[in-house]
């Protein structure tokens, strides 16, 4: 099985240049997260761990440490599939563009990392992992699982991300609204 690590060297080729150390580590999540609600099995064995500032995997964390950009990473993409490498590719399609502070924004909405820090405050450390079955479970139910995501989606992730949390609380609380009424709402 491939590795985090292999992961990351991937996504930074394909990016062909300079990221920040958080766009990374949200790009390898949604990575994750799609494959799992896709193909129903993980790209790597890391765990991903639920921060402060969105989904985290610690040995990736542990490698760039000090570090706020990276241009390459020790990791061999080859040991991907071509499976895991389409998967990647259309991750880094939808979610390419943005900068790490809106794919943060964007996970802090999404229940995976919610559960995970369920309980903890908003500057909490926590050690809390995202589970596969969280990933496949919200993201297999957004649609992704059809491996196209309509314009609707995307539109409605923009306007999600620049809401402010408060606007999105005098709306509906998230613990009485099913995946399938955020999504309607999102599409609509």
């Amino acid at each position: 099985m491939a590795s985090a690590h292999d992961a990351a060297a991937y996504v930074l080729e394909r990016l062909r240049g300079p990221t920040s150390t958080m766009k990374l580590h949200k790009l390898v999540y949604y990575a994750q997260a799609w494959a799992l609600a896709w193909d129903d099995a993980p790209i790597f064995r890391e765990a991903i761990e639920a921060w402060v500032d969105g989904p985290v995997v610690r040995e990736l964390f542990e490698h760039h440490r000090g570090y706020r950009e990276v241009r390459a990473w020790e990791g061999d993409p080859s040991r991907l599939t071509e499976r895991q490498r389409v998967i990647i590719d259309e991750v880094l399609r939808f979610y390419g563009s943005r900068d790490g502070d809106w794919l943060s924004a964007l996970s802090h909405r999404e229940r995976p990392w919610i559960e995970a820090r369920q309980g903890a405050g908003p500057l909490d450390r926590t050690r809390e992992v995202i589970t596969h079955e969280a990933m496949r479970r919200y993201y297999g139910a957004a649609g992704f699982a059809r491996a196209e995501l309509p314009d609707a989606y995307a539109r409605g992730l923009d306007l999600l991300v620049d809401m402010a949390p408060d606007e999105i609380d005098d709306m509906f609380e998230p613990a009485d609204v099913a995946v399938e009424d955020e999504l309607a709402w999102l599409q609509g």
